[in-house]
């Protein structure tokens, strides 16, 4: 079963740990490994079933706990996602996988705080996973007014990533609230030179966005809305939902334009 699921031969790794519970009904282990197969396939209430069992055979199963938080938090169901992560790192206090993953539920549901210090856990456990998560961190510090941090973790990330647009994107916009446009003068230029290089491409919408954002900084509401407006027209775009946090519209958020072009006409 577990050769087959690791060849993503999940049916039939089903069909391996079927038979192994036929053979030991109290098989914790085999229930475990049948809900991650099970949640494979896309079916995660049947997985958190198997997850259920496994449990119910052994209390202190970290890994069942994890598993059925990250297939409750694909159904939505984030609180209860979280509880079973909280579990899971109760019975090992150095889960990277369960501090990954509750921290993406706190963020779906804007405990942005909690998810910081979920993400800060997770890179003092592993310092490699400031690559994955780096951009992600510097927002949420961010969102919650700790500029300082989020342009430390921005430059730590940038260090290893020089070109990467969004944390370039990012620096400048954290830079300018804490320090003021006039320190992040050079940090605004090099992240409006990368944004512009990419403008023409696939990701036309991020560049629109990001140009908005720093139009926005700088004081030029006409052009930042403007910019907006057209990223959000795109196929795909997240330029709303990004927008609905990103302190670099936080002069604007109150200007009808940018009410309607992020929460529509209604607001």
């Amino acid at each position: 079963g577990l050769a087959r699921s690791a060849l993503g031969e999940h049916q039939a790794a089903i069909t391996d740990f079927d038979k192994a519970i036929a053979l030991n009904p109290a098989y914790a282990i085999a229930y475990n490994n049948r809900g991650i197969a099970t949640a494979e396939l896309g079916e995660h209430q049947a997985a958190i079933t198997d997850f259920d069992r496994a449990i119910a055979l052994d209390s202190e199963y970290a890994d069942a706990y994890d598993n059925r938080g990250i297939a409750r938090a694909e159904l939505g169901e984030h609180q209860a996602a979280i509880n079973d992560f909280g579990r899971a790192i109760a019975l090992n206090p150095e889960y990277i996988s369960a501090y990954r993953y509750r921290g993406l539920a706190y963020n779906q549901m804007e405990r942005f705080s909690e998810a910081i210090a979920d993400y800060q856990t997770l890179i003092r456990l592993d310092e490699s996973w400031l690559d994955a998560i780096g951009v992600n961190l510097g927002l949420l510090l961010s969102y919650v007014g700790r500029y300082e941090e989020a342009v430390a973790i921005n430059r730590s990330y940038l260090a290893k990533n020089p070109n990467d647009y969004t944390a370039l994107y990012n620096l400048a916009v954290v830079l300018s609230r804490w320090k003021g446009t006039t320190e992040a003068k050079s940090e605004i230029s090099e992240a409006r030179a990368i944004l512009n290089t990419i403008l023409d491409g696939e990701n036309r919408s991020s560049s629109l966005y990001g140009l908005g954002g720093l139009e926005a900084i700088v004081g030029n509401a006409d052009s930042a809305l403007a910019h907006l407006k057209e990223s959000a027209g795109l196929p795909d775009s997240s330029a709303e939902e990004w927008a609905k946090h990103d302190v670099a519209w936080l002069d604007l958020r109150t200007n009808p334009d940018f009410q309607r072009i992020v929460f529509g006409e209604s607001q």
